[in-house]
């Protein structure tokens, strides 16, 4: 193990620990100019977005006791700097919405209709004046309502003879450390989309936030083809859980390793990062996963896992492989750029130096990656890790419960 590698990673996984996030979120909360131990709840709602309009019902059905002041701020879509695959996550969220719906039992239609553009702008218009919280949320709701049934004629009476404002409030979003609307921010932390509400839920009552669990599947003949990346934090998080769904329920998962996004000219800005390692620490700890002391293998360590990924024919080889490498990226430190934390990773996944040696001079293992990209695309998601079974893809590791909920539906029970 290299000593600069270590120190890095040690310094990492200090900050990304209880302790060092506490901090950081205090900076946070005092740069955008609150105080400690003060400051309410502010809502950021992207009408155009349906899992945003889901938040605003889910919040208002719990009927939290929130330490305010409480507003809603309502935003427009994502910039491009953030969003690679704009017209990709929109198809897939509004799909994601009608699933959400259904598992949180929240209004929405089952077969939905994105709306006008210029529908949105209006609407976005009138919730950019300020109002009180309960007044602002209940107008929110109600036009998300008509919006999503694609009700024109009460979209046009709710509307009517309301005031407008041009107001874009991405400038304090920003600030404020985060990027697209449908989440919660509370004295330096961010809760987006329902994923995180148990989060907040958890951060209001000052307790710990409860894993998730999943009902006992019985066996399953499914196949599971797994895309993830070697520098995703979420791909790592989910292989980890992936795997024990697998032990329990007899599925078969084949592993499709591809490149990260930054290695494929989608460039991922430093807000974006910052906040997707946080979360995924703050995840880490909800599921009991070591996380933290990290070692970036962007480009040449990417390269060696991949090509060591291709070498290995045996699904048990590939799994076992991915897990560990996996697991000394993201939480030991280990540099698979180099040769001797490479190693150590090998041997503790049973792999001779010489395959590794041969597996690293031969080059066929671009191929298979930008084929397991191409069938990434035409499954019709973009982003890692995704899962698709019987033609379906899900994406992402907080969608872990929908992929066990569908190997549980279709499992023989003995």
């Amino acid at each position: 193990m290299s000593v600069k590698s270590q120190l890095r990673g040690h310094a990492i996984g200090a900050f990304l620990g209880p302790t060092g996030q506490r901090i950081s979120r205090l900076l946070r909360h005092i740069r955008a100019g609150g105080l400690p131990g003060r400051g309410g709840v502010e809502v950021y709602h992207d009408p155009s977005d349906p899992i945003s309009h889901l938040l605003l019902h889910h919040l208002a059905r719990k009927n939290l006791d929130l330490p305010g002041p409480v507003a809603l701020f309502a935003v427009p879509p994502p910039a491009e700097d953030v969003d690679p695959a704009p017209a990709d996550r929109r198809a897939y969220r509004l799909a994601d919405a009608v699933r959400l719906a259904r598992l949180h039992h929240l209004p929405f239609p089952e077969s939905p209709v994105r709306p006008r553009a210029e529908d949105v702008r209006r609407v976005r218009a009138v919730l950019s004046i300020a109002r009180p919280f309960p007044e602002h949320l209940d107008l929110a709701r109600r036009l998300g309502d008509a919006l999503w049934s694609a009700d024109t004629t009460a979209l046009t009476d709710r509307l009517q003879g309301l005031p407008t404002s041009d107001t874009d409030h991405t400038a304090r979003m920003r600030v404020h450390g985060f990027y697209a609307g449908g989440a919660l921010y509370f004295r330096g932390e961010w809760f987006p989309d329902l994923d995180r509400f148990p989060h907040f839920e958890a951060d209001l009552a000052g307790l710990p936030v409860p894993p998730l669990t999943w009902p006992e599947a019985g066996v399953s003949t499914a196949t599971v083809d797994v895309y993830f990346s070697f520098r995703s934090p979420y791909s790592y998080l989910a292989l980890e859980r992936l795997f024990a769904i697998a032990d329990r329920t007899g599925a078969t998962l084949r592993l499709r390793p591809v490149l990260p996004m930054v290695m494929r000219s989608l460039a991922v800005p430093r807000i974006k990062r910052l906040y997707l390692v946080q979360d995924a620490a703050r995840e880490a700890r909800r599921h009991g996963i070591p996380f933290g002391r990290i070692a970036d293998p962007l480009g040449v360590g990417v390269e060696r896992c991949l090509a060591i990924m291709h070498a290995l024919t045996h699904p048990t080889a590939r799994r076992t492989f991915a897990r560990i490498a996996t697991r000394g990226i993201w939480s030991e430190a280990l540099d698979v750029a180099t040769d001797p934390d490479l190693r150590i990773i090998c041997d503790r996944a049973n792999i001779s130096w010489s395959v590794v040696q041969d597996a690293l001079v031969d080059a066929s293992w671009r191929q298979a990656a930008d084929r397991y990209q191409a069938d990434l695309r035409a499954a019709g998601v973009w982003g890692v890790p995704s899962f698709v079974i019987d033609d379906h893809a899900i994406w992402g590791q907080d969608r872990l419960d929908v992929l066990a909920e569908h190997l549980t539906a279709t499992a023989r029970v003995q």
